[in-house]
């Protein structure tokens, strides 16, 4: 578009026509301009800051980099803002008062020429619309620059995380800076311009006072630069403060939430919803007292905004008495208006100087967060050297140290010394820090600090322990960006075991993948594949065949990995599974990240080496423990997932389908007609909601006092009525006397009535709703969690709670402020103004036409616009969880690519919703400005006295700041109600857990005493009318049995925990705990009496004694009898704050072992008579495995114990085992009988392990029958 388009935004009415034509905008092919794209922005920020680091380095200043990239373009936007204001002081000073003084010369001898006061009010008119077009110039230009920088930030931002080794809090830190410091710069950009012009707008309004009334505005002058100024500026420092402090409270709240969430599974397991419930309540109502007091500032300083005109114009009317004797109206009118503008630079003052706090003030908070984050040191990749004298020799790595960057969780790798071969396996035991570490420093990926690495044309490929793959088709994620080569792609997919795969998906190869529709299985054969397919020399595995059966995991070692993965290349193999080691050329023993043994098999076995302290015999089944595992939190995941802190993950991350590889997204509905239905009428309930009294309160006293506001301008023309046809002097006094009490009682009750009024309301009714939602949520069935995106549940306590607070009181205030404000206008105007009421219908139309419009094509942006963030922010959660993979196989730029195309299409759309905006605000001050044109137009065709000339112009001047702020305000408030409908309508529709309103049977305290179960033809079904998982299970156990219960993948092991919990409830058939149906108890008082401890240990933030006994039922005695039961009683003595000593982020100030022992000393004492791990020895060491069965029998002998089991060194020390089948159980005896039975399941499992010796199985087993 031409440069006439732009300034008048023409092209935008084009752009509003179009969308309006079309069902889909984003059928509408449209693109920002090159210089504007996330390429552009983000290429010219980080060639300035590399070239800012090169010359600082650790000194190197973001804030000089944005302003040399953005800076040129940015300061002389100011000139928008010096233009307007003269327009605006142009129409409200001189223009006002040449036609003033137009209408006072008509009524003496000598009037002026007519065609003047045309000329005058035409001038009156193109001010008023320049003025707008400036403004809005300003705005649009204003945000533009915020977006360009925004997107710049935001690319910086993803292409330093593709060089990072770790980042310190994982993927919600740099969401964080993407969703929070980003836009807050963003912010900046838009006000800074409004911040610095403010005080300078206020002087030089004070110096056109002076040039029209000499020295009788000097007291005006001292209330404005003493005090209101000042005032103002006290008022949003405070709010800004108040703000951050509201921010690092929700902040809080939000990650307990999200730690809550994630850890949901445990909690409903020990009946602990009461205790968080509460919890997050107390942080919540904290929180609504920094609120309240941000609230009652931003109250005051609305009032400041409103009362500036009124006692500036009162100072100065009362000083030019005293001194000079009444002014005439031309003067009096005059100042009026000019003193109306005041509210420009005080309104915009406070949202400006909060906006720029943040980000100016000492850098400690955006810039300092950016800059700390651009510094991180990044990835040291090993030399490549293009030919070995060996050609065999893949790597030699030699006394080299290998550290994780600021992360203490991982062990690092000491005097590592290793030479990598062709055709060679080798595998990697020891604990599992130092297993991962060992890999990542063969591949590159953590700072290597002494030492040599060459690498020799080598390639890599990696397979982690959790499968990553991208939200694309299947073919996608194993060609990751390469070419297809038919026979190598065919030989991988077979290779991997994919072909059955392929005859069960619906399109084959084609199909796009979601995390629901793949077993953990198949996500390892994808991941597989892709590797086979890239063809690296070197392979780097991360024991990924735990996910395997027994007889998968061996046939694809053997046929895949030993047979054709190994053919001219290196693997390198951690595991935890001995059977393999025998297969293996070369085995690395690791402790503490140095290499104490290495060897052959053999070789090592003749030494003595203890496999069985790192690795562990068969498991019957690991995969059965996936389900679990994925609804506790893992405290020992990938190497790429142990990098990554999840609860603040689930704050912000909700994902959503896309390709990074096609660029396909999936795109919601564009049609949300009945979701604007929906929150329409979940608006109306939420206003019944309220009270009678505060509803009053809140609508009719802002009501009463705006009109007050408005009918403190009949006093001027009242007084010159007086002057003229009395001649008393003393009406004058009377008068402004009463005025300046009126602003008093303005002021007041502006203050007291308005702010108390909503600081109460923000405070029942928001603490009300939120209790609302957490009740719901925490109420709520596991298999709601199951399909709902804890990062969409969370949203609803961050997004929509956040603009509920933040938003709805302020815009609810200036709503119904602003509404009386624009119709007392309106109607003062039509009484004054002969003949001027019958243009109204016009003005009301073409508003009510301009809105609906606009309103249509922007509500489609806004969604097309929040479509587009999960895209954006899955993106960099998934590109942070598979680094090591983008990295390995170089797909950095692809992936760059694909998130530059993410930030263009979210700033396209949100740069439409500006326009639009900015189309509708212009053409309501176009109107606004008819408004006034008809107004002085109507004074001079039928003409009125100079003072109600004055009265009607000056009022219709204010139009141009009522009738903007005030569509605003509808439409912030319109959102922040929308937040109220989605919060009030998700609560409303969250599955219960537990049936409401029935008489439950509480039971005896003791209970259960004995600790007898029995299981009467269970059938229990996930969904209503699906498969069932359990199948009429009928079972007894005994008082203080100790029963393990095995099974194959889909048995229904983990279900049948599930059941004895209720966490899924049975559709058939009874549960007998004690002689009690447990149907007819309340969860609480069933899972208060069972206790669980999981495979994975859980710590929740807190303390040690909140972790071990959050309803303080036990005392300090019975705490510590129970630690040191558990082996940590000593440890804990010797911290300071001993149980109260803080729990952070999982524990990690404890070891797995130790915060198993933690679950057990937990279980210890709840003092219930029946015991349920879920195979707490899995994740853990020989030596710690020892320990905590030592613990267990010495602490639960006495209590019925039954054990999710995967270790048969376990199994057959229980006094009996119980075999399931596909839903079933079809062997339920003691470990002897069933090892006696070559027949049985169980006979079968063992007899397929290989490398368990069952003549000391069976000694075991017959020493528990003795």
């Amino acid at each position: 578009s031409n440069i006439i388009s732009q300034l008048l935004f023409i092209w935008v009415f084009r752009l509003v026509r179009l969308c309006r034509r079309v069902s889909d905008i984003r059928n509408i092919n449209f693109s920002l301009n090159e210089s504007e794209t996330a390429k552009a922005t983000g290429d010219k920020l980080e060639s300035i800051w590399n070239a800012e680091v090169n010359q600082s380095n650790e000194k190197a200043s973001l804030l000089r980099a944005l302003f040399k990239a953005f800076g040129k373009i940015y300061i002389p936007l100011a000139l928008w803002k010096i233009c307007w204001a003269g327009f605006t002081w142009a129409g409200s000073f001189w223009l006002l008062q040449w036609i003033l003084m137009y209408q006072e010369a008509r009524e003496t001898a000598s009037p002026w020429p007519v065609h003047h006061a045309y000329i005058h009010t035409a001038g009156l008119f193109v001010c008023a619309v320049f003025a707008s077009l400036c403004f809005h110039q300003l705005t649009l230009q204003n945000t533009r620059i915020g977006i360009q920088c925004r997107a710049a930030l935001m690319v910086l931002i993803y292409r330093k995380s593709l060089r990072l080794s770790y980042v310190k809090g994982g993927v919600g830190d740099v969401v964080n800076l993407i969703s929070n410091e980003c836009n807050r710069i963003a912010e900046a950009c838009v006000n800074w311009h409004f911040f610095w012009s403010a005080a300078l707008e206020c002087v030089v309004l004070l110096a056109l006072a002076i040039v029209e009334i000499g020295v009788a505005a000097v007291p005006t002058l001292v209330f404005v630069l003493v005090v209101l100024l000042p005032l103002q500026y006290a008022l949003a420092r405070y709010s800004s403060t108040m703000s951050y402090r509201t921010t690092v409270l929700v902040t809080q709240r939000v990650h307990l939430m999200s730690e809550i969430l994630t850890a949901i599974k445990l909690i409903k397991f020990y009946a602990w919803e009461r205790y968080y419930r509460k919890k997050v309540t107390q942080m919540r109502e904290m929180e609504i007292l920094e609120m309240r007091k941000a609230l009652l500032t931003k109250v005051s300083s609305f009032t400041v905004v409103f009362i500036a005109p009124v006692v500036s114009t009162a100072l100065c009317i009362v000083t030019m008495y005293k001194t000079s004797g009444v002014p005439k109206p031309h003067v009096a009118f005059t100042l009026l208006s000019l003193f109306n503008t005041l509210r420009y630079p005080l309104a915009f003052l406070p949202n400006a100087e909060r906006s720029i706090a943040g980000v100016f003030l000492a850098a400690t908070i955006s810039l300092k967060k950016l800059e700390t984050f651009f510094l991180l040191p990044e990835v040291d990749l090993p030399g490549t050297i293009e030919a070995s004298q060996n050609p065999d020799i893949l790597m030699t790595i030699e006394h080299a140290d290998f550290t994780w960057d600021g992360d203490l969780d991982h062990p690092h790798i000491v005097d590592l010394s290793l030479t990598l071969r062709r055709s060679q396996v080798i595998g990697v035991v020891g604990d599992v820090g130092s297993g991962r570490s060992l890999l990542a420093a063969i591949m590159g990926q953590i700072k290597r600090t002494q030492g040599t690495v060459s690498s020799y044309n080598s390639t890599f490929g990696f397979i982690p322990q959790e499968p990553w793959l991208i939200n694309a088709t299947l073919r996608d994620n194993i060609l990751f960006g390469l070419e297809v080569d038919e026979k190598t792609y065919a030989d991988a997919i077979r290779f991997s075991g994919l072909t059955d795969d392929f005859l069960l998906l619906s399109n084959g190869d084609e199909t796009f993948l979601s995390e629901l529709n793949l077993s953990p299985s198949q996500r390892q054969r994808i991941s597989l594949a892709r590797c086979i397919y890239h063809n690296p020399s070197i392979v780097l595995m991360e024991d990924f065949l735990s996910d395997f059966d027994q007889n998968h995991a061996k046939r694809l070692f053997k046929e895949c990995i030993r047979n054709q993965i190994s053919k001219n290349r290196c693997i390198v193999m951690f595991t935890q599974q001995k059977h393999f080691l025998p297969e293996c050329d070369l085995i690395l023993v690791l402790k503490g990240g140095k290499v104490v043994e290495q060897g052959t098999y053999l070789d090592l076995k003749s030494k003595n080496v203890n496999f069985s302290a790192w690795v562990s015999d068969y498991d019957v089944d690991a995969t059965s423990q996936n389900t679990l595992r994925q609804l506790i939190e893992r405290n020992a995941g990938s190497m790429q997932n142990s990098q990554l802190n999840e609860q603040t993950i689930s704050k912000l991350i909700e994902r959503n389908q896309l390709s990074v590889l096609t660029g396909n997204t999936s795109r919601p509905p564009a049609n949300f007609s009945n979701q604007d239905m929906v929150t329409r009428t979940i608006e109306a309930n939420q206003l019944t909601v309220h009270s009678v009294h505060d509803f009053d309160v809140a609508t009719l006293e802002p009501g009463i006092l705006s009109e007050t506001a408005q009918g403190r301008t009949w006093w001027l023309p009242y007084k010159q009525f007086l002057q003229e046809k009395t001649g008393l002097s003393f009406g004058i006094t009377l008068i402004t006397g009463f005025f300046i009490v009126h602003g008093v009682r303005f002021f007041s009750g502006i203050v007291l009535l308005r702010g108390f009024a909503f600081s109460r309301l923000i405070l029942q009714k928001s603490v009300a709703l939120h209790e609302r939602l957490i009740e719901a949520v925490l109420r709520a069935p596991m298999a709601f969690y199951d399909i709902t995106p804890l990062g969409h549940i969370l949203s609803f306590f961050a997004k929509h709670l956040f603009l509920i607070d933040e938003f709805l009181p302020e815009t609810a205030l200036q709503f119904m402020s602003f509404a009386p404000l624009v119709l007392g206008t309106i109607v003062l105007t039509a009484i004054v103004v002969p003949w001027f009421w019958a243009t109204l219908p016009i003005y009301f139309v073409l508003g009510w036409f301009t809105i609906r419009t606009c309103l249509s094509v922007q509500r489609k942006f806004q969604l097309l616009e929040a479509s587009n963030k999960s895209p954006m922010f899955a993106h960099l959660s998934m590109t942070l969880e598979g680094l090591f993979s983008i990295r390995l196989y170089n797909v950095q730029e692809r992936f760059d690519l694909f998130n530059r195309t993410l930030i263009d299409a979210d700033h396209k759309a949100l740069y439409s919703v500006l326009l639009v905006r900015t189309l509708m605000a212009l053409c309501i001050d176009l109107i606004s400005s008819v408004f006034i044109y008809i107004t002085a137009l109507f004074v001079i065709l039928f003409p009125v006295s100079p003072s109600k000339t004055g009265l009607a112009i000056s009022n219709a001047l204010q139009l141009l700041i009522f009738v903007p702020w005030f569509i605003k305000m509808t439409f912030e408030f319109h959102s922040s109600v929308g937040s109220v409908s989605s919060v009030i309508y998700f609560g409303e529709h969250v599955p219960r857990e537990e049936r409401s309103k029935q008489t439950w049977t509480k039971p005896d305290p003791t209970w259960p005493m004995n600790g007898e179960i029995e299981f009467k033809n269970i059938t229990l079904r996930y969904h209503r009318y699906g498969v069932a998982v359990l199948k009429s299970v009928s079972f007894h156990i005994l008082p203080k049995e100790k029963i393990a219960i095995v099974g194959r993948s889909g048995s229904g092991k983990t279900t049948l925990l599930m059941s004895l919990l209720r966490i899924a409830e049975p559709a058939e058939g009874q549960m007998i705990i004690d002689g009690i149906d447990t149907s007819n108890l309340s969860l609480s008082d069933l899972r208060s009496r069972i206790a669980v401890i999981p495979q994975e240990p859980v710590m929740l933030t807190g303390t040690i004694r909140s972790n071990l006994d959050p309803f303080q039922q036990c005392t300090d005695e019975e705490i510590w009898k129970a630690l040191k039961n558990v082996h940590l009683g000593d440890k804990i003595q010797e911290m300071p704050a001993k149980l109260d000593t803080p729990i952070i982020e999982n524990g990690k100030t404890f070891n797995l072992s130790e915060r198993q022992l933690f679950c057990i000393a937990r279980a210890i004492l709840i003092k219930t008579s029946i015991v349920v791990f879920d195979e707490p020895t899995t994740s853990v060491d020989k030596e710690t495995e020892l320990l905590l069965q030592s613990v267990i029998r010495e602490n639960f002998s006495d209590c019925t114990v039954i054990v999710l089991a995967s270790r048969f060194r376990v199994i057959v020390q229980m006094d009996r085992v119980m075999v399931m089948h596909h839903g079933k159980v079809v062997e339920f005896d003691t470990p002897l009988v069933l090892m006696d039975n070559p027949k049985s399941k169980f006979s079968l499992m063992l007899s397929q392990t290989g490398d368990v010796d069952p003549e000391k199985l069976r000694a075991l087993a017959q020493a528990k029958a003795d």
